[in-house]
């Protein structure tokens, strides 16, 4: 995971899981994550239950070596981002099932973990390789309250 400043306020600071770098082309359709043409692989990890009691399927994925957990909606639907119109989005496919896009030179793809509650690259595009100012060493869940 990066921090980086959000591409549409710099003087935000974001923190997402980088899943395409440049040259790469990361699709997200229906719920599945490919890079370069290949499912990104997910393995069940039991449901999880937030703070408003809602359950969701949790899932255990592997990319660059790297294992961690993400989250999908119970019910499998397409694509739902609301896509604003940002720089180099010629470099993506987008239609009602998803999006695909082609990273280019110089910037990074990311999304959020929580896949289909996440503001992310689906919805603001590509996270330029300059707004990186840091890497996530450790995420802490906050104590239940």
């Amino acid at each position: 995971m990066i921090v980086f400043a959000y591409p549409p306020e710099p003087l935000i600071r974001y923190a997402k899981r980088v899943v395409g770098l440049p040259g790469d082309t990361v699709a997200y359709r229906r719920g599945q994550l490919r890079i370069n043409g290949l499912a990104v692989k997910h393995v069940p990890a039991g449901d999880f239950v937030g703070p408003d009691s809602i359950a969701m399927q949790q899932f255990e994925e592997q990319l660059s070596g790297g294992r961690y957990r993400v989250l999908y909606a119970r019910d499998e639907r397409p694509f739902f981002q609301v896509i604003e119109d940002f720089p180099l989005r010629d470099n993506c496919r987008i239609d009602p099932e998803g999006i695909a896009c082609q990273v280019p030179d110089g910037h990074y793809y990311v999304m959020g973990d929580n896949r289909d509650n996440s503001s992310d690259s689906r919805a603001w595009g590509f996270v330029p390789a300059r707004h990186v100012v840091g890497r996530v060493w450790r995420v802490v869940a906050p104590a239940d309250e």
